[in-house]
């Protein structure tokens, strides 16, 4: 079992997770058990797609399932199309580079609708709010490159603020993944996901990048469908369980 100091500090308890998958039912129960004895409130583990956790071993630890993470995974030669001059390159232009060096409260928020589905959200016993600033953390680490080597962003027309859409992406080795993507719920169902994610990789394959990764929930069906629709594959499930090891049994 491994602490996790950043976590810690930004929920305000001791968190863990445990490392390894495909535990037998004993092992993970001796593992939780140690957990509650070294006083981890909350304690992450990720397994296989097929490994069921026993409903006794949740109640008995507080345990919940709150997510199913699907990596999708792309040839980026696949993904890239080159328009013609006409309308649809024109508006695929309108997505740029943000290159302020700190995140507008419009772009906040967009990094706080990208994270909505997410497994901290799924969890009850994570305050709402603590949730989101994960979230506003990610979109200013971003920003600031830490976590992203380009946020690029659909702007609105006349306010240098408005911030209509999102996508930031990181290169690392050959491979480019998508960390966030949303578009504000004004400006929905016109094409906008399709054209950020079209700009994404256009921006990967001129680096020479060959394939292009991203991670959702599978619950979040309209994520999965736009990336399903771009020509990305789902490479693998997981599920991810958190346990609150020393908050005794579920009511």
């Amino acid at each position: 079992m491994e602490e996790l100091p950043w976590d810690s500090a930004h929920f305000g308890f001791t968190v863990a997770r445990i490392a390894g998958d495909c535990l037998s039912t004993e092992k993970l129960e001796r593992a939780l058990d140690y957990g509650k004895q070294t006083g981890k409130r909350l304690v992450y583990w990720s397994a296989p797609a097929d490994q069921v956790v026993e409903r006794g071993l949740l109640d008995a630890y507080c345990g919940l399932l709150v997510d199913l993470k699907a990596t999708y995974a792309a040839d980026l030669a696949g993904l890239v199309r080159y328009p013609s001059p006409d309308a649809s390159a024109r508006a695929e232009a309108t997505v740029v580079p943000f290159r302020r060096r700190h995140p507008t409260p419009q772009l906040l928020a967009l990094g706080v609708a990208a994270g909505a589905t997410s497994r901290f959200h799924a969890d009850p016993g994570i305050n709402r709010e603590t949730a989101d600033e994960l979230f506003r953390i990610w979109i200013r680490r971003s920003v600031s490159r830490e976590m992203a080597d380009t946020v690029l962003v659909v702007p609105g027309v006349n306010d240098p603020d408005d911030v209509r859409g999102v996508v930031t992406v990181r290169a690392a080795g050959g491979s480019g993944s998508i960390g966030l993507i949303a578009v504000d719920r004004r400006y929905r169902r016109q094409g906008l996901g399709g054209r950020l994610l079209q700009a994404a990789h256009r921006w990967m394959f001129n680096r020479g990048l060959r394939s292009a990764e991203v991670v959702t929930q599978r619950r979040n069906r309209a994520a999965c469908r736009l990336y399903e629709k771009a020509g990305y594959m789902l490479r693998e499930v997981r599920r991810f369980y958190h346990f609150w090891p020393t908050e005794g049994r579920l009511r």
